[in-house]
């Protein structure tokens, strides 16, 4: 499970349902590792990862995002 927005090591790494491969490892908004191919497949086993993938890779590199709301 990724806990996501939050400063979480071990909530913030997706690994592979199949091989247990750490398919993408984050650090707050930094992706610091990024296993996957374009369709959201595992690169070590090729068993696609629940979730929704960009084709590339983009981190926000701990930058702020103003959002305005109402």
């Amino acid at each position: 499970m990724y806990t996501g927005n939050v400063r979480d090591l071990e909530g913030g790494t997706t690994v592979c349902p199949s091989c247990r491969e750490v398919c993408i490892a984050r650090d707050g908004y930094q992706i610091l590792d990024y296993r996957l191919d374009a369709s959201g497949r595992c690169k070590r086993c090729g068993v696609a990862v629940a979730g929704r993938y960009a084709e590339e890779v983009d981190s926000f590199d701990g930058r702020r995002i103003p959002v305005v709301i109402g």
